[in-house]
């Protein structure tokens, strides 16, 4: 790696905090493509990217909060939930099958409420 992950992340917030036209942000992604594809950095991709929206959302006062459930929410539920966070906020929904009910909510990758079947399964039997 020729450049450690943090500053391509670090770059590509800025970036993305200006505002560029679909035009100007298509050449853009590709040019930092190629210079990670040019220093053999491309394999840091997902961190890069996942490290940019962190300091991007933190820079505009915004959460990403992810919503993770044992089945996709139901209209009425994922409208309560837009509510009661800010707009512009990101939320993101996840399907997973483990947590046989309920829900767990993060974040910013850390709060956390874990309010699943399965979580109150462990809490009763550990």
């Amino acid at each position: 790696m020729k450049y450690h992950y943090r500053i391509y992340a670090k770059a590509l917030a800025a970036t993305a905090a200006k505002h560029l036209s679909p035009e100007a942000v298509t050449k853009g992604a590709h040019h930092f493509l190629a210079v990670l594809e040019r220093n053999g950095d491309r394999a840091a991709l997902p961190k890069i990217v996942a490290l940019a929206e962190e300091l991007f959302l933190k820079r505009g006062g915004k959460k990403k909060v992810v919503v993770e459930s044992a089945r996709p929410l139901v209209a009425h539920a994922r409208a309560e939930l837009e509510n009661k966070f800010a707009k512009g906020d990101v939320i993101e929904e996840k399907i997973v099958p483990s947590l046989i009910a309920g829900v767990r909510i993060t974040v910013n990758g850390e709060e956390q409420l874990d309010m699943s079947f399965s979580h109150k399964m462990n809490k009763l039997f550990t």
